[in-house]
């Protein structure tokens, strides 16, 4: 049990009864940038996708926060090693569960993955983190951070890294808090509405290695 301003909550392995929460977490990490990419059927997607093993959206990867047994908080990441063994497997799976669909959406999930999801050697990547509105102010996305970073000391990751909107100021305000700088800006047009991100990095507390951008 973790304690953190005076709110008290529980930092979980996903499970498969953790479905329905992580995929409207999902949504509200990037309510307009996932639906543009997935589509209308983006909830029942991730939900198809997380009960999926060995692809970069499974339970495999996430970590929940609960409070009195209710899911307030998720975290999505993986490491170097894990990108690039599951690349491949998750295009499969996404197939599995959209369909022909999928074939349709490549050109979105390239241009997406043009600016946004690369990891490089040593990093550890936040794919997806989001609270719940009436959790917020908790300390729970911190918490998941701080997650992160211990098993980033298990895997020899040196840096954890993420890309976030750059309109997201309260999640880039926490992020800095928490150590991330900005290290690049980016940006690509889907459906004719154009998207800019931050990508930011954080030195991993285990790592003295000084990261060459």
């Amino acid at each position: 049990m973790t304690i953190h301003n005076s709110y008290s909550f529980l930092i979980e392995k996903a499970t498969p009864h953790d479905k329905d929460d992580f995929a409207r977490l999902m949504l509200i990490s990037a309510p307009i940038f996932l639906p543009t990419i997935f589509g209308k059927r983006a909830l029942s997607i991730f939900k198809c996708l997380f009960l999926k093993h060995a692809n970069l959206f499974s339970m495999d990867h996430v970590y929940v926060v609960k409070s009195e047994g209710t899911v307030g908080s998720m975290v999505l990441f993986y490491d170097w090693h894990t990108k690039e063994k599951e690349d491949i497997r998750t295009g499969l799976s996404m197939f599995c569960c959209m369909g022909v669909d999928f074939l349709a959406r490549i050109p979105l999930f390239i241009k997406a993955g043009s600016c946004t999801g690369y990891v490089r050697k040593g990093e550890i990547y936040i794919s997806n983190l989001a609270t719940y509105p009436k959790f917020r102010g908790r300390g729970m996305a911190s918490a998941l951070i701080a997650k992160v970073e211990e098993e980033a000391k298990k895997s020899g990751g040196k840096y954890l890294s993420l890309d976030v909107e750059v309109e997201n100021a309260d999640a880039i305000k926490l992020y800095q808090r928490l150590g991330f700088r900005i290290i690049k800006e980016s940006s690509t047009t889907l459906k004719n509405r154009q998207f800019f991100f931050y990508r930011m990095i954080k030195k991993s507390n285990h790592s003295s290695k000084v990261y060459k951008f």
